[in-house]
């Protein structure tokens, strides 16, 4: 009975990476296809840095929403995945890389648990989804993009131009924010979509 509980729980995390990783991914591939060459005939000096739309920032939130703390080795295998698949590194065997992984793996946890202790509780399911849920997590979205770039800033400290510096910490926070925006909307569209497929069958 315990080994069948230990396999089923294995599984259920196997699930979550799984679909975590898909999505973040699928984030990551629009990142650079459609938002990278855009951005690098705008704002060349922050584009190996930073995103001035990054939905994937919308993933760490709601991954951290849904599964608390674990949402951290989820993301964590999410980045490393994306990493290997999308650039061919591997974080884990550069200290700058492996830095920013666990700080973008862990920004949107910190921030829910920021919000608890001013007194402010996301719940998560279904039945607890309303328009100000959604507006808390845009906040923890906002949040957890000044920590992301104020973190990046410091790791990168010795590769940005001085001159870049205000542009790149503008960046992570605009592409984070206006990232999570676009992720949830674009959830919304697909939620809605399903569902009035699933009513005309």
């Amino acid at each position: 009975m315990r080994r069948s509980t230990l396999v089923s729980k294995l599984e259920e995390h196997l699930v979550c990476i799984g679909l975590i990783t898909a999505a973040y991914i699928v984030a990551m591939l629009f990142v650079n296809s459609v938002v990278v060459p855009i951005q690098n005939s705008l704002v060349p000096g922050v584009t190996s840095y930073a995103a001035l739309l990054f939905p994937a920032h919308g993933i760490r939130v709601l991954s951290a929403w849904l599964f608390g703390w674990k949402s951290i080795p989820y993301l964590i295998c999410a980045t490393l995945s994306a990493d290997i698949l999308l650039t061919s590194q591997f974080a884990a065997a550069n200290l700058q890389l492996a830095s920013t992984t666990l700080l973008t793996s862990s920004v949107a946890w910190v921030s829910l648990q920021i919000l608890l202790v001013g007194g402010i509780k996301i719940e998560a399911g279904e039945r607890h989804v309303s328009l100000s849920t959604w507006r808390l997590l845009l906040l923890v979205g906002f949040i957890s993009s000044l920590l992301n770039s104020i973190g990046h800033n410091y790791i990168l400290s010795g590769e940005l131009l001085p001159e870049h510096t205000f542009l790149t910490l503008a960046t992570f926070v605009i592409g984070d924010t206006v990232g999570t925006a676009f992720c949830f909307v674009t959830l919304m569209i697909l939620f809605k979509f399903f569902q009035r497929n699933t009513g005309e069958a």
